[in-house]
């Protein structure tokens, strides 16, 4: 037997039920799912200071660029120590160029490349395998253009 409501009120009791459940059960399902597909990434460290910690990571750099001028040079004492204890005792090892260094990531588990953001994302497409980035472990950069004294372009640039 199938049960016919006749009063209005009884059909719109039915209808709300009805589409709770439905809403209820698809948002149960879309968590699930979610759940199940996307895994949070369980990174060795998230900061320079958890990363000078871990004894089984290395860091790499292309010798000579400003990434490795910024942990050598800099006035904070951590990223010293990171080039003297991470960087200095590999220096013979470290990759000629930032496409070595992104395949070196892929090669080796415990390594990890400092690299700038527009070069990763210019080579991205050259990497087989995936990276991720240390969401706390990174430096600010800036971009100079460079112009002689008198150019007449120089106005455009002061504006």
């Amino acid at each position: 037997h199938s049960i016919h409501p006749k009063s209005a009120s009884i059909k719109v009791v039915f209808m709300t039920s009805y589409l709770t459940a439905v809403i209820i059960m698809s948002s149960y399902s879309a968590a699930f799912i979610t759940h199940l597909t996307l895994r949070e990434i369980e990174l060795p460290f998230r900061t320079f200071e958890e990363f000078l910690r871990d004894k089984t990571y290395h860091m790499g750099m292309v010798p000579n660029t400003a990434q490795m001028d910024y942990f050598k040079e800099s006035k904070v004492d951590l990223l010293n120590i990171i080039y003297k204890k991470k960087i200095y005792p590999n220096r013979h090892m470290l990759p000629r160029n930032n496409n070595e260094g992104l395949e070196k990531i892929c090669q080796e588990k415990n390594y990890a490349h400092v690299t700038s953001t527009y070069i990763l994302i210019q080579q991205i497409r050259l990497i087989h395998c995936s990276i991720v980035l240390i969401p706390q472990a990174f430096f600010p950069g800036s971009i100079a253009i460079t112009m002689v004294k008198e150019s007449h372009y120089k106005g455009i640039f002061n504006k």
